[in-house]
Formats: structure tokens, sequence, C-alpha cells
């Protein structure tokens, strides 16, 4: 065999070896992007059931019992000029500290947004349990306006159950929530939606903080969708966490457009309920 034969067959030999290299790393690579496809498939079922085991439809009588938690105050008010009483009606919840229970709220209920200062509410304002056991019974409370807060403290003798509380940390959007409010009506209902962001927009954060509430940041906020009417204020915002249903929010505020003489909601929002516990705590020192 002449040389030049030999490096021919040499040369076609080593394209070979070269065909079949390339051969064998897309092979290997296919396996990879196959695996690969497949982990992801698996990873977003696995977001999806996750998700599921958040929007799982409510037991109905674990939605009734809840709202044995939300209570209505009673906020009577005297006109000094004329000492006329003015009554109005707002939403609070249950807790449990220490084995105690308190009722939280939110300032600006009792403020009438805020447009009266606690100096005239400590003189003139006094408010009571406005329905279930104990109605009547007058409540003593702390304050913090800064956040928007109040919270009350319940006579020992009162047989309330809390709230179960959720940690409002792992929200979601797209996350199924429910609201326990007191809209328009002589009794507390409650209505669904989604969470529409976990944290405020720049135009809602600008209007919180123009009512005063400067120590809220937009961390602190969590924003619904097309739920949230005049008079949910104070309202609990509950999810399913590990299956239970759970308060992770106060309601505080809404947004709408006005349709004759009635408010479509658009969006509303809350506090979360870990900034809430936070500052209660504080409240609670000082009673």
């Amino acid at each position: 065999m002449s040389k030049k034969s030999r490096r021919e067959r040499e040369e076609r030999e080593r394209r070979k070896e070269k065909r079949f290299d390339l051969k064998t790393i897309w092979a290997i690579l296919s396996v990879f992007l196959i695996l690969g496809l497949i982990g992801m498939t698996a990873f977003q079922q696995m977001e999806i059931r996750e998700l599921k085991e958040k929007t799982l439809s409510p037991d109905l009588g674990e939605l009734e019992r809840l709202r044995d938690s939300v209570v209505i105050l009673r906020f009577q008010r005297e006109i000094p000029e004329t000492k006329e009483i003015k009554v109005k009606f707002g939403l609070g919840v249950v807790i449990e500290e220490n084995g105690q229970k308190y009722i939280v709220s939110l300032y600006h209920i009792l403020s009438n947004g805020g447009k009266l200062n606690i100096d005239f509410l400590q003189k003139y304002l006094k408010v009571y349990l406005g329905s279930g056991v104990g109605k009547g019974r007058e409540l003593e409370l702390r304050t913090n306006p800064g956040v928007d807060l109040v919270v009350y403290k319940l006579p020992k003798d009162l047989n309330y159950s809390p709230m179960p509380i959720g940690n409002s940390d792992d929200l979601e959007i797209g996350q199924q929530v429910f609201l326990i409010g007191f809209p328009w009506t002589d009794e507390i209902i409650v209505r669904e939606g989604i969470i529409g962001a976990t944290k405020s927009p720049k135009e809602t954060m600008a209007f919180i903080q123009k009512d005063g509430n400067t120590e809220l940041g937009e961390n602190d906020i969590i924003v619904l969708s097309y739920i949230g009417s005049p008079g949910d204020s104070g309202g609990p915002i509950l999810t399913f966490d590990d299956g239970k249903l759970k308060m992770i929010g106060i309601h505080k505020g809404h947004r709408g457009v006005r349709i004759g003489e009635e408010i479509a909601p658009t969006m509303s929002w809350g506090i979360k309920i870990n900034p809430i516990l936070s500052h209660t705590r504080e409240l609670i020192k000082r009673f």
C-alpha cells in the first residue's frame, strides 16, 4: 500500500472517530436536555400542587366558626358644643397573647378617618362591644396612629375564640384569600378574592402615608383584587396555611369606580399580620 493510500485511510478513520465523538456529545447533551425538561415539568407540577393546596375550597363550617372571632365595635362620641351623641360601628378581630384576649382593629375607624386627635378621643369617645357576648361592655384601648393600629383589652370573663394566625411572609400573587367584613350591611359577611401584589404600589403607599400612617412601609401592605368596601376596615384577610384558614392581614382601605350612587371596588389593601403582631405586642405592654 502506498504512503498516499495509507494517509488517506488514516484520515478517513480520524473523520469517523470525530463523527463518533460528535454523536456521543450530542447524545449526552440530549439526555441532559430531556432530564432537564422532565425536572422542570416535575417542578412546575409541584408548584401547581402547592398553589392548589393554597386555593382549596374552604370548609364553609370553618368560615362560619371564624366569623365568631370577628366582633362589631360600637363607637360613641360626644359633640362637646351640643352634647349630642354620635354612634358608628366598626370591626375588630380577637387574638390571644399569653392567655389574655385582645381585639385588634384600625385607628382610623375610631378617629373618623384621622380627623379626630387622640386628646379629643380620650376625652369624648367611648368604645363598646357592639354585638355578641358582652354586648355593651366598655373596652380599654391603646393606639398607634403611625401604623393605623388600635388594641382593645377584652375582659377575662368574656369567652371569645381567638382567630388562627398565619404567616404573611409566605404570600404569593394569585393566592386565594377570603375577607370577613361589614360592607353596607347589618351583619358580617364573607367574600372571596386573590392577592394582587405582596407589597404596596407607590401610589397606594403615598395615599396611606398621607393619612398619617408614616410607620408603615410598602412591604407591610398586601394588595387584594376586587374585594373590599366601605365598612370592611378592620376585618380579617384569611388564606390557607397548612390546609387551615388563618389570618394573614387586616383590611385597611380600597379604591373603586363610581357607578351611579354606588362605588364598585377595583382593588383594596390591608396590613400584613406579621407587622401587626409586632406592633400589637408593643401596645400590649402599655396596658
